[in-house]
């Protein structure tokens, strides 16, 4: 059954409700919920209240594993496995498409790969292009023998001309034996007569019997030899002889060879098919020999392009397609700006005969659907070579989104993930215009938002909390956008109030810098020549439009700048040029903060993160129960095979069932009871608690717990600081919010941040957090200021940058209309 077809018979129009009955997955309490099908529901909360255990570990995870196991089984035992989510009853639940905000990239992506704009493309090229010879750049065309007889029928009337087939030069004799008398002896080759005849004075029927004969016996090859005047008699020097004529028979004949492969007789080269695997650089068919298709010669630094293919990627062959219209290359269209690349694409349908538009018509129409899309969201500047991992997060964003829109499904379930993520204000509307067209096509759309605009424009809210961990999992209101506001426990609500009562409210007046960091001549993508004076000592926020430059100067240039100076290692790729960097004897060191999420394992949490494990396994190995049955702290370790981590679960704490086709079933280890250790170790108490029950405790308790223990608890308050004191030390990092794993990878680096004066970068630290959040971070940042360190933020959030003490915005557009700073100040 087709993917469509699926969706169908699974979704009735009489259905109104997706019904969750008895939703327990993470901190979710058991609750039941009914969301209203086909149409725009805003999910909200706090970091950690439960939003993506709802949408994505629950509705998303079961709407694929319902479609999987419609497969057979032969099929599904190399499909991924999911687990089943833990609730009472799903029922009415359409196929689901996830959108994932911090969803990586292959390093071979582009944007025309994903988008599929690159797909449709090559179809187009290897359909309607042409070939030309690497060498020297001649038309190569495969001919038929209709094609042939098309070209003889141009040759003057009454001259003779001969039909003939290449063969060995040795192999004379034995087509003299099979009735070929006549050959023609050309350089080591030989050339077989099938026929002469006389041009105007030669029957159709034979001509084309005598071509089909010649390629036949010449492996697709023949030659066709038309005599030439003698040159005593003409004048005119365009009878003169050519290095390509050949003297027979007493006349003068210029060869015109033919073949039904594409090859450059000249210099000896044979084209491969021109197909479209021929035009991929992912595949072997088509990819640059040298960097094996990536652009690059990896093994240096800085990484260079790679000399063989200009890092276009292609092979010699893919690169000289070439289609009629204007001779454009598939390698020349990927680098223009895809406003050019959707004006050429419309002026290359017009000027096709319909003949040929009739064969790829369809590819057309949904290329320039897909270009159409990237334009509306405003990415006309981008082009389709360029990588996502070069990409803002705001054009990553919109480029994954438009991917999201060309599907064009109907009936289905999509759940977006904080797509205004990285979108500076005036670039909301246009991704909330289109989302709200998925929604209009007959989907149900659910998004996880923070933002206002967005879910003002909800036909349904649900809010989840109120608190975060433990004290979220509830939904605290469903219902419209009116009604929310007078919802008392909810966060949302309060903040929207606060901002309709209070809308100018008065700013804490911003601190002066204490010194500047001045970068002069920045030169990245379209930064061009720019200087630039960083404030020290204060929270400067950098903002303006995806695509103005905020990533180019801040993570690709500043930052590469500032570890060189400090001699620091830097994995920042490609590094941006500057002419000059002063000012920074006034820091001591610089910590970047990407917005890259981090591993999340289930091995992985606060406690190991932190380097908090280490010293509470030391803690417990010098009780007296440790002591005792002579216990190190590596007994204490779930992650050490020798250790005393329970051996059923490995130290997980669960184990997987089998279930053959089916997804694995997760259960709690019946050895140690979710637990994680072996019965011996729990036994070793510190202050009344064994080691799994310290790993329950939240940094709250911890921090409490832990009292007489300086080093511990510094580490602890930096978790307290990002708004994490509700998180249990050994929560899998794997089940936490984007939001949450934001602030979790703040606090490590803060506690790995000994020294003053320490220069903090961040790329778009507010990212997954709800309002209330944010004031806490902010509250972190004033207290990171307070001790001697600067922050300098890439944001688009008001509430961050209305906080900011300086704000230095780029523009005043994208791509080329941008990278000039157009604001500097309060």
């Amino acid at each position: 059954m087709s993917f469509r077809g699926w969706l169908r018979s699974r979704y009735s129009p009489g259905m109104s409700h997706i019904e969750l009955r008895g939703v327990r997955v993470h901190n979710l309490k058991w609750f039941n919920l009914r969301l209203p099908l086909g149409k725009l529901i805003a999910i909200t909360g706090v970091s950690g209240a439960g939003k993506s255990s709802l949408a994505f570990d629950t509705l998303v995870a079961e709407g694929r594993r319902r479609y999987i196991e419609t497969f057979a089984p032969s099929a599904r035992q190399f499909l991924e496995r999911i687990e089943r989510p833990e609730a009472e009853s799903i029922e009415h639940l359409p196929a689901a498409v996830a959108f994932r905000a911090d969803e990586s990239f292959s390093a071979r992506a582009t944007l025309g790969t994903l988008t599929e704009i690159d797909d449709l493309l090559r179809l187009l090229f290897a359909r309607l292009g042409q070939t030309f010879c690497p060498q020297c750049d001649s038309l190569l065309n495969a001919r038929t023998p209709a094609d042939v007889c098309r070209d003889v029928t141009l040759i003057p009337e009454g001259t003779r001309f001969v039909i003939a087939f290449p063969a060995e030069a040795n192999s004379r004799e034995t087509w003299q034996q099979l009735g070929f008398v006549r050959t023609i002896e050309v350089s080591s080759a030989l050339w077989v007569v099938v026929d002469r005849l006389i041009a105007g004075k030669t029957d159709a029927a034979r001509l084309l019997e005598s071509v089909e004969q010649a390629m036949q016996h010449g492996n697709g090859q023949c030659v066709v030899l038309s005599e030439l005047p003698p040159t005593s008699v003409m004048s005119d020097t365009s009878t003169k002889p050519s290095v390509r004529d050949i003297e027979w028979d007493g006349r003068r004949w210029q060869p015109t060879r033919y073949s039904w492969q594409r090859i450059c007789f000249d210099c000896g080269i044979e084209f491969p098919p021109l197909e479209p695997e021929l035009l991929n650089f992912d595949s072997p068919v088509g990819a640059c020999a040298r960097c094996s298709g990536s652009g690059t010669i990896e093994g240096q630094r800085p990484t260079k392009v790679c000399s063989e293919c200009d890092g276009s990627r292609l092979n010699s062959f893919a690169r000289t397609v070439r289609v009629a219209t204007e001779g454009m290359s598939l390698t020349r269209l990927r680098q223009g700006p895809i406003s050019a690349v959707s004006d050429f694409v419309r002026q290359w349908r017009s000027d096709l005969a319909e003949e040929e538009l009739s064969l790829v018509a369809n590819l057309f129409v949904e290329a320039m659907s897909r270009l159409q899309v990237l334009m509306e969201l405003g990415l006309s500047y981008l082009a389709l070579s360029r990588s996502p991992q070069s990409l803002s997060r705001g054009e990553r964003q919109r480029a994954r989104l438009a991917a999201l829109l060309a599907t064009r499904l109907d009936n289905a379930l999509y759940v977006l993930d904080e797509p205004s993520s990285g979108l500076h204000a005036t670039e909301q509307p246009r991704v909330l215009e289109a989302i709200q067209r998925l929604q209009q096509a007959g989907n149900t759309v659910i998004v996880i938002e923070h933002l206002r605009l967005f879910i003002e424009a909800a036909d349904e809210v649900i809010d989840l909390g109120p608190g975060a961990g433990c004290d979220g999992g509830r939904v605290v209101f469903q219902g419209s956008v009116a009604e929310l506001s007078q919802c008392a426990e909810s966060l949302t609500a309060e903040f929207f109030r606060r901002r309709d009562q209070q809308p100018n409210e008065a700013l804490t007046p911003p601190s002066w810098p204490s010194s500047w960091l001045k970068l002069a001549g920045a030169r990245q993508h379209n930064v061009r020549g720019l200087d630039v004076e960083f404030p020290l000592g204060v929270l400067c926020a950098v903002t303006g439009v995806s695509g103005a430059g905020k990533s180019s100067l801040i993570e690709q240039t500043l930052y590469p700048a500032l570890c060189q100076q400090f001699g620091m290692a830097c994995s920042i790729e490609p590094v941006g040029e500057f002419s000059t960097l002063t000012g920074t004897d006034q820091i001591d060191a610089v910590v970047f903060v990407d917005a890259a999420p981090i591993r999340r394992s289930s091995r992985t949490n606060a406690a190991t993160m932190l380097s908090l494990y280490g010293e509470m396994r030391r803690l417990f190995a010098e009780t007296t129960e440790a002591k005792v049955k002579n216990f190190s702290a590596r007994h204490f370790s779930f992650n050490s095979a020798d250790g005393g981590r329970c051996p059923r679960c490995r130290g997980l704490g669960s184990i997987e069932i089998e279930m053959q086709f089916l997804a694995n079933l997760s259960v709690a280890c019946p050895e140690c009871h979710g637990t994680r250790f072996q019965r011996d170790v729990l036994d070793a108490k510190l202050r009344g608690l064994s080691i799994a029950e310290v790993l329950n405790l939240s940094a709250n308790e911890a921090f409490t717990f832990f009292r007489g223990q300086p080093k511990l608890q510094r580490r602890l308050k930096s978790l307290k600081d990002v708004g994490l004191g509700y998180l249990p030390l050994g929560q899998p990092a794997s089940t936490l919010s984007r939001g949450e794993c934001q602030r979790l990878k703040l606090a490590t680096l803060l506690t790995s941040s000994s020294r003053t004066r320490t220069l903090f970068l961040m790329d778009e630290p507010t990212a997954g957090l709800h309002p209330a959040d944010v004031v806490v971070l902010v509250q972190c940042f004033r207290r990171l200021i307070d001790v001697g360190h600067s922050l300098i933020v890439i944001e688009h959030r008001a509430e961050l940058i209305e906080a900011a003490d300086w704000v230095i915005e780029l523009g005043p557009g994208a791509g080329d209309a941008g990278g000039r700073v157009v604001f500097a100040g309060v």
